[in-house]
């Protein structure tokens, strides 16, 4: 497989970063696929950290179709899904907020 992972600093309070990562992945005898092995996985983001203690991020995740049984007749569905994060951080205590799903996609995380 491939992996490639990135970051970039726009400024010194806002990052973007990039992991991605693409495999096929087959059993060395018999060479079928490996059930539920994802073939393309992404994940990526924008941040933003001010001087205040608050920060916020966009995040997506993405996994790719993938074969549900050894001979890829079965297929798993891939999905994407944005999550959107906050965070306030005064001294010792910190707040957080996570607004999860954003697009409302229908997804199957795990799917046996």
């Amino acid at each position: 497989g491939i992996d490639f992972e990135s970051r970039y600093w726009f400024t010194d309070w806002l990052t973007a970063d990039l992991d991605l990562s693409f495999a096929q992945a087959k059993f060395r005898r018999g060479g079928g696929e490996v059930p539920l092995a994802p073939r393309l996985l992404i994940n990526a983001g924008l941040t933003a950290e001010f001087d205040n203690g608050l920060s916020a991020a966009i995040r997506v995740r993405s996994v790719g179709d993938r074969p549900a049984n050894e001979e890829d007749s079965l297929t798993a569905q891939g999905y994407t899904v944005v999550d959107l994060l906050a965070k306030y951080r005064w001294r010792n205590l910190e707040a957080s907020l996570a607004l999860l799903n954003l697009t409302d996609s229908a997804w199957r995380e795990a799917q046996f």
